[in-house]
């Protein structure tokens, strides 16, 4: 298997993971009712976010690698609409919304060069 465990190495990968880091710090000021709801949410989608990359990096079919890669990015897109959601709820300001979508932006477009990558 030529890329198994290779997601270790891979500059996505850790770029996903300080996305993740990220999401944590910002969801931690929002309000204590909202913890089992919007910030539960916002941080399941951001963990599927490096957790799509490895799972992609241990299958050689590429529909099956692909699957994993963009369901890494629909949770990107998920993460970037609940933050928005948030800061209309006023949970948290409009700068940190756009700061998160260019840190996010920048893993989408490092998830679609993977992908040209991988199949080729």
């Amino acid at each position: 298997m030529k890329h198994k465990l290779a997601y270790k190495n891979l500059t996505v990968w850790d770029e996903s993971l300080e996305l993740v880091k990220y999401t944590y710090i910002l969801t931690s000021v929002f309000p204590e009712d909202e913890k089992e709801g919007l910030v539960k949410t916002i941080k399941e989608q951001a963990i599927k976010i490096p957790g799509g990359i490895a799972k992609a990096m241990q299958t050689e079919k590429n529909s099956e690698r692909n699957q994993h890669l963009h369901q890494s990015l629909d949770a990107i897109l998920e993460v970037e609409t609940l933050f928005t959601l948030a800061n209309k709820l006023d949970f948290m300001s409009e700068s940190d919304v756009k700061k998160y979508t260019e840190k996010s932006q920048k893993v989408s477009m490092q998830l679609n060069g993977l992908m040209q990558k991988l199949g080729k």
